[in-house]
């Protein structure tokens, strides 16, 4: 997994954007703005006092993260993606027909054809 530079969620609170970045499961540092992100995620709770942070074992924030991920529609981008693929590597990726009527309905028999393929 790629780093992400603790700006950018300083930069997304600022325009008040929610970011769907999935942090390290032991993602633990940074500034505030990523803090309670990692703490959002990963179910990580701040305390005063000499303990300041409970941190859970890995396999639940394991858990809380893949619940996170869940919640907040993060895997719906590549779900989507594969979709489209399967769809281009099953019809082409081009259409027969040249005008834009005939293409619309050209992709609207095949999108039928494909579900009822995979139904």
């Amino acid at each position: 997994m790629q780093t992400i530079p603790i700006r950018i969620f300083e930069y997304c609170d600022d325009r008040h954007i929610l970011p769907l970045i999935p942090v390290h499961v032991n993602a633990t540092g940074g500034s505030l703005h990523r803090k309670l992100h990692v703490e959002e995620q990963l179910g990580v709770i701040r305390r005063r006092g000499r303990n300041r942070n409970v941190i859970p074992p890995k396999e639940i924030r394991k858990k809380n993260q893949e619940k996170w991920k869940k919640e907040s529609g993060y895997h719906m981008r590549s779900i989507v993606e594969s979709v489209f693929s399967v769809f281009k590597n099953t019809f082409g990726e081009c259409t027969f027909s040249k005008t834009k009527e005939m293409k619309e309905k050209e992709l609207m028999l095949k999108a039928l054809i494909y579900n009822k393929y995979i139904a």
